[in-house]
């Protein structure tokens, strides 16, 4: 009678180890992040908004603080857009698409697009010859302005 107590007792210990063992996980998650300009700069008092791709349903907003960043929490697992909106509601700018397992925090980096490229206050020939002769430059080439007439004869049809 004693083997069988012991063998019950040792069969039930067993079994109820791993339930023991595990965490129990919060289902929620958390995405958070961070704005800035196209020169990597912290962009303060952005509006932000939390998304659902699948439907387009916007599910929070948010404003960044001064260095730029904000938290979206408690978040369910699933499939999220962040978006960082202009003064007339306009996107500005968004992240990829964030898949956020429950429990998780997701972390992203939101960087805005440039107002103008390099060199455009050049307009666009100008800045062309500029990219053009420097490159000519750092490749060795000299650069020289062609007056005058060509010096290719031209062949009669």
């Amino acid at each position: 009678m004693n083997r069988s107590f012991f063998a019950l007792l040792l069969i039930v210990s067993l079994a109820t180890l791993p339930m023991a063992a595990q965490v129990p996980q919060s289902p929620l998650a958390m995405i958070s992040g961070r704005v800035l300009s196209a020169f990597s700069h912290p962009v303060p008092d952005a509006p932000v908004r939390l998304r659902d791709p699948r439907d387009g349903r916007v599910l929070d907003t948010q404003t960044t603080n001064k260095l730029g960043e904000f938290a979206f929490r408690p978040v369910d697992g699933g499939t999220y857009v962040i978006e960082v909106i202009g003064d007339n509601h306009n996107v500005l700018a968004t992240s990829p698409l964030l898949g956020v397992d429950p429990g998780a925090t997701v972390s992203v980096i939101i960087r805005l697009p440039g107002d103008k490229p390099l060199l455009a206050f050049f307009g666009h020939k100008t800045a062309a010859a500029v990219l053009v002769a420097s490159a000519a430059a750092a490749a060795g080439v000299l650069v020289k302005t062609a007056t005058g007439q060509d010096a290719s004869p031209t062949r009669p049809r």
